[in-house]
């Protein structure tokens, strides 16, 4: 039996691929429509996944390009969160590409896991700004939280960003292994 080859490309659009700005979320479309454009010229099915705003395919398979990003980016949901509730399943046996920022706790085996159920291949981009690898130094600041609202104001010294480096640093290994 033949089989169409399958690329699906799963784009996080939870709020913090806003932030510090919209680079983020448009590295992470454009890097979709790079995997998209490559897979429809190997004449492979396509579809097009978000997450974090509710699990939705913005594309079927088809071999048209998508004209725009979502409309409403502010989701908090994960991953894993958003693959257990799926009504409609991933399309099986095949390569998924999801591109994220990954900042979310869930442990990153159960979110590959997920993932990897019926399909042959993964590929996990991370897609970060310099600023959330290296922030800014220290001062004080105000600080909001995209996804529930809140803010805070504080000040961040040297021995803060020492810190976050080591916990970003930390966290982005667990995503490696």
């Amino acid at each position: 039996e033949e089989i169409q080859p399958t690329v699906s490309v799963i784009n996080d659009v939870s709020a913090s691929m806003l932030l510090p700005s919209e680079i983020k979320l448009n590295a992470a479309v454009s890097l979709a429509g790079i995997f998209m454009s490559s897979a429809i010229n190997s004449e492979c099915a396509v579809s097009w996944w978000t997450f974090g705003n509710g699990m939705s395919s913005l594309w079927p398979l088809s071999r048209f390009f998508p004209e725009k990003v979502p409309d409403k980016i502010d989701g908090t949901k994960t991953l894993a969160e958003e693959l257990s509730s799926l009504a409609q399943p991933l399309p099986r046996h095949g390569l998924k590409i999801v591109i994220s920022d990954f900042l979310w706790q869930d442990p990153p085996p159960d979110t590959i896991r997920s993932l990897m159920k019926d399909g042959c291949a993964l590929i996990m981009i991370c897609v970060l700004c310099q600023e959330e690898i290296k922030p800014a130094l220290g001062g004080i600041f105000s600080l909001s939280d995209s996804e529930k609202g809140g803010r805070l104001d504080i000040e961040i010294a040297q021995t803060e960003r020492d810190a976050y480096a080591d916990r970003i640093s930390t966290h982005l290994d667990l995503w490696k292994e």
